[in-house]
């Protein structure tokens, strides 16, 4: 909960986090959930392979699985690719 003066401006800093981050990997999610709210857990498990593995041939997921190996959890940057 925030005092509606801060709702526009928070706002806007999570939507420029959404967008900074692995875009890809968000739309994936969100095909995910669209097929469970479809169909369940089966509906996802199905799409699972085929919307997800192609994740991990990304430049983001090299870097994300790079910069997690060198400097810890948290310091991945994305590029939507």
């Amino acid at each position: 909960m925030l005092p509606a003066e801060k709702l526009q401006p928070e706002a806007e800093k999570f939507a420029q986090q959404l967008a900074a981050g692995p875009a890809r990997a968000f739309a994936v999610v969100k095909q995910l959930a669209a097929a469970y709210t479809e169909g369940g857990v089966a509906a996802a498990d199905e799409r699972l392979l085929e919307d997800a593995v192609g994740l991990f041939d990304t430049d983001d997921a090299r870097n994300a699985i790079e910069s997690f190996l060198t400097s810890g959890p948290g310091k991945a940057t994305f590029a939507g690719r």
